[in-house]
């Protein structure tokens, strides 16, 4: 249905134009004024200098998911990343990533503007990490969950901590989000995102990793 929408838009104002034209020129006829061969000579070069007028108005319309999501196909593609559709009726679209071994989800809901990309993942923690965590002092546990909050803030990324009714951490939610524009820095833009996204991942990682160690 998306896919629909956003061809029947991209070409919409070219079937107006069509229509218009159309339209003077069988004026133009049912007044004697033209001939069929003439009138047919007259809407081709109407018609063609009437879309290059509009090719060239300074004008950009509004942007449609349709697009968003096939350019951000396309850049994930280029970086030969493994992309799946999935599909959520809650969403406009959904791309589940998978870069560096880390998966990552691209979407647009439908609750939100049609150029709002947002890229999420989740951290899970494993049986063995939850053990580790739950055998530690409260008050080390504390320590070590604000530490990982102020690095995470350090970064810029957006991140929901969950923690069970025990205060025992359970898996961190990762999302950075951005409008969509037809800017030459929407592709770099995309990718900074997805960046964000990552180093968060990254850095819950290294956190376990350090205090497993016995460093935190």
């Amino acid at each position: 249905m998306e896919l629909a929408k956003g061809i029947f838009w991209a070409f919409l104002p070219y079937i107006v134009i069509g229509v218009i034209n159309a339209m003077i020129i069988r004026w133009a006829q049912i007044k004697e004024k033209w001939s069929w061969p003439l009138a047919i000579i007259a809407f081709s070069v109407i018609s063609a200098a009437s879309i290059s007028i509009y090719n060239n108005l300074p004008i950009e319309w509004p942007l449609r998911s349709f697009e968003v999501e096939r350019n951000t196909r396309s850049w994930l593609d280029d970086e030969g990343c493994s992309i799946k559709t999935i599909r959520d009726p809650e969403y406009r679209f959904v791309l589940g990533v998978t870069q560096s071994e880390v998966y990552f989800n691209v979407s647009n809901k439908k609750e939100d503007s049609p150029i709002a990309v947002n890229v999420y993942t989740r951290v899970n923690l494993s049986e063995d990490d939850q053990k580790y965590l739950s055998n530690l002092s409260e008050n080390r546990r504390l320590h070590f969950l604000e530490q990982v909050k102020i690095e995470l803030l350090r970064t810029g990324v957006q991140f929901q901590i969950h923690l069970s009714p025990n205060k025992q951490l359970q898996y961190t939610e990762l999302v950075s989000s951005f409008l969509y524009t037809n800017s030459p820095n929407a592709k770099s833009e995309f990718y900074n995102n997805i960046g964000l996204v990552l180093r968060g991942v990254k850095l819950s990682q290294a956190f376990f990793a350090e205090l497993r160690r016995g460093n935190l």
